[in-house]
């Protein structure tokens, strides 16, 4: 990709946000999220606090309010069980725009089953998520 085309994609992405995926690390023990700029636009956080880590309720601010519940549970699982973690949800960027997201990832656990991290990613699913979500109101 030449500078012209990779100019052109950041612009696009500035006005669109983030079409691929962050990367996130959680340190349980620390509370803390350690984060790239992907996912510190998706959630609307600084970036270079972001990459140095913040904690946990800095991010869970940033999820709607009717999907923090299953949300939740969702990680409380993952973190009990050490078992895969997948959520859809709606996230707050900058502007205070909520766009649809799905995260996945995993909790490791140390040889006493006590969690040390939780790492995945989160990308964009704008279209799909509203789909999806449509599908579930429509279908219940």
């Amino acid at each position: 990709m030449n500078l012209v085309e990779r100019e052109n994609q950041q612009h696009a992405e500035d006005f669109l946000g983030p079409t691929e995926a962050g990367i996130f690390t959680w340190v349980v023990e620390s509370n803390l999220i350690f984060g790239d700029t992907l996912v510190a636009s998706l959630f609307g956080l600084d970036p270079r606090q972001t990459v140095r880590g913040l904690p946990f309720e800095s991010y869970f601010a940033r999820v709607h309010e009717e999907d923090r519940a299953e949300t939740k549970r969702l990680i409380k699982q993952a973190i009990l069980d050490g078992q895969s973690y997948h959520a859809e949800h709606r996230l707050m960027d900058a502007s205070g725009a909520y766009r649809w997201s799905v995260a996945m990832g995993r909790c490791f656990q140390n040889e006493n089953s006590m969690p040390l991290f939780f790492s995945g990613i989160v990308y964009p699913i704008d279209q799909l998520g509203e789909a999806s979500h449509e599908a579930q109101v429509d279908g219940s």
